[in-house]
């Protein structure tokens, strides 16, 4: 994956698309193959894991070592500058999601790898989350989405990659390819 371009793993559970990404950061040792990221690569999972009694813009601004104004800018950057002063509680499912991803932007990485962060059963979460990915990428990013939903996958990434069994079984283009396309030559 090259900066700019959003990737989609797809495959039912158990197919490999966590432990993939595990690998990708590290987390997991690769058993054979070779795997290489240039730069940090960072994971966002589906987990439920914002403190319930601390603001957005205060959590991030603890996550950007002390610097409100970066905490700001990264909530700018995935469509929540105006629910800095908000509770975890007051936010809808795709916007915790949308916190998650600023959160992990606060390290600067390369790649943005993202874990079944939208769910198939929530067309809403899954547009809000498209949309957040689609825009990073047009500011430079290399984003990877695992998901088992194969139509969000192809509405938002370049590439679409289907894994079984631990291997990547088809490759193709997603609706995404198209969209960015027109996007960066715009």
């Amino acid at each position: 994956m090259s900066r700019g371009e959003v990737g989609a793993l797809v495959g039912a559970a158990g197919a490999g698309k966590s432990t993939l990404l595990r690998c990708l950061t590290g987390r997991e040792p690769v058993d054979a193959g070779h795997v290489a990221v240039e730069g940090r690569a960072r994971l966002v999972d589906g987990a439920d894991d914002l403190p319930t009694q601390l603001g957005i813009g205060r959590h991030l601004t603890l996550a950007c070592g002390g610097d409100a104004g970066q905490a700001r800018d990264l909530l700018a950057r995935v469509g929540l500058a105006r629910r800095f002063d908000d509770l975890p509680a007051a936010l809808g499912a795709g916007e915790r999601q949308r916190v998650r991803i600023a959160r992990a932007l606060a390290s600067e990485p390369a790649l943005l790898l993202c874990d079944e962060v939208a769910p198939s059963f929530d067309a809403e979460v899954a547009g809000e989350v498209a949309a957040a990915a689609l825009a990073l990428a047009a500011d430079g990013l290399a984003v990877l989405l695992a998901t088992a939903d194969g139509d969000f996958a192809r509405g938002a990434a370049d590439r679409v990659l289907w894994l079984r069994r631990g291997r990547i079984h088809e490759a193709g283009p997603g609706r995404g390819a198209a969209m960015s396309s027109r996007a960066r030559s715009a």
